[in-house]
């Protein structure tokens, strides 16, 4: 049987030193046939300079401007797709560092399952790698408006971001991800979008990534709340039947909880996030042909 090719998409912005450790892990890996590939968000620090000092042989492309999460990962992809022969592409925070067997264990579960067209890894605390921070991902409850923890054994309505091990077969079909995301719930939309295509997810746990997590945010910052409340509304407006209920809901139970614990950064970034969302046009049906994969 012919191996199978991998290309590792890793997003840098501003991250140098955690987008090297992820990189180092990865030429680790006990699969070979793989490629990696920095996609550098438009830093204004001297991230490429630092990156390419280490690694003369890496590919990076530089999209000279921040086209947040979706975007940025989204021009790797059309990259890869288009100049490479990948069979699958591996999307990585900057911020993880997959065990040296992880990717052959990716590679070993997708082939012996051709529906799955997505799949998770056993995501793990980077600073106790013990202790499991995500089974690759979760359920998602459209009439609550979030994410519920996913039975062991099932597999979740959605994979984390952090790493997804994709298929191409699947990207050609359903397309890449959303790029209305700046940040949050764009792995969420895409996976409801490739089940709604008969694809099918599943979690490798012998794949084990270790995850630092808000890396690029900050956990608890305006950032996170703002960008996590509009990616929310964009994402309930797309795949909900009635998204008014959770968006209200959810919107209302985070500011009277921002407002107990004295979180001024959560409270405005909720409320500035929400007000942005519902201003924003509803994403329209079918996919618009720019988020397609060729």
């Amino acid at each position: 049987m012919p191996s199978l090719h991998v290309v590792v998409i890793v997003l840098n912005w501003n991250g140098w030193s955690d987008t090297a450790a992820c990189v180092r892990s990865v030429l680790q890996s006990t699969y070979a046939d793989f490629d990696v590939m920095v996609v550098d968000n438009g830093s204004t620090d001297d991230s490429v300079i630092r990156l390419r000092r280490e690694f003369p042989d890496l590919t990076i492309l530089e999209t000279g401007e921040n086209l947040g999460f979706a975007g940025g990962n989204n021009a790797g992809m059309r990259h890869a797709l288009d100049h490479q022969t990948a069979d699958f592409i591996w999307l990585l925070n900057n911020d993880t560092q997959p065990r040296a067997d992880a990717m052959e264990a990716l590679v070993q579960a997708a082939n012996a399952a051709p529906r799955v067209g997505a799949l998770g890894a056993l995501i793990m605390e980077a600073e106790n790698p013990e202790i499991v921070q995500l089974r690759g991902g979760h359920r998602f409850s459209l009439r609550l408006g979030m994410p519920l923890p996913a039975p062991h054994g099932r597999p979740p309505d959605y994979l984390c971001g952090a790493s997804m091990f994709l298929r191409r077969d699947c990207l050609e079909q359903c397309g890449l991800l959303d790029p209305g995301y700046f940040f949050y719930f764009e792995d969420t939309e895409f996976c409801f979008r490739i089940r709604r295509h008969n694809w099918t997810l599943a979690v490798e746990e012998r794949a084990v990534v270790l995850h630092r997590g808000s890396a690029s945010v900050g956990a608890g910052s305006f950032t996170q709340a703002y960008w996590y409340r509009r990616g929310l509304i964009r994402f309930l407006r797309t795949h909900a039947p009635f998204p008014w209920l959770p968006i209200l809901g959810t919107t209302a139970a985070r500011l009277l909880l921002a407002v107990l614990a004295r979180n001024g950064p959560v409270l405005r970034g909720t409320w500035n996030g929400f007000w942005d969302g519902l201003a924003e046009p509803r994403p329209t049906k079918p996919w618009p042909a720019d988020w397609t994969a060729s």
